[in-house]
């Protein structure tokens, strides 16, 4: 196990926290990121090959980025509305 994917791992469930806290009709795609970032560190922890778990810690640490990026985008367009 290397400290890159597990550090990776870690931000993947800081960034869907993030999701779900901004935006409440999203905050579902942020639980299932959280999810998914403690099934990578689940996945780690059972010693399955390297290669796959930075794949799937990589894509879904990408999914937090954007579900992040885009209940930040639609929580001020809510608040221009607003």
């Amino acid at each position: 196990m290397s400290w890159s994917v597990l550090l990776a791992a870690v931000l993947t469930g800081a960034s869907g926290l993030v999701a779900s806290l901004i935006g409440a009709w999203y905050g579902a795609l942020g639980i299932l990121v959280v999810s998914a970032g403690y099934l990578s560190l689940y996945l780690l922890v059972r010693g399955r090959s390297e290669r796959i778990q930075t794949d799937i810690v990589a894509t879904v640490f990408d999914v937090g980025y954007w579900a992040t990026f885009l209940n930040g985008v639609f929580a001020l367009d809510i608040l221009f509305l607003l």
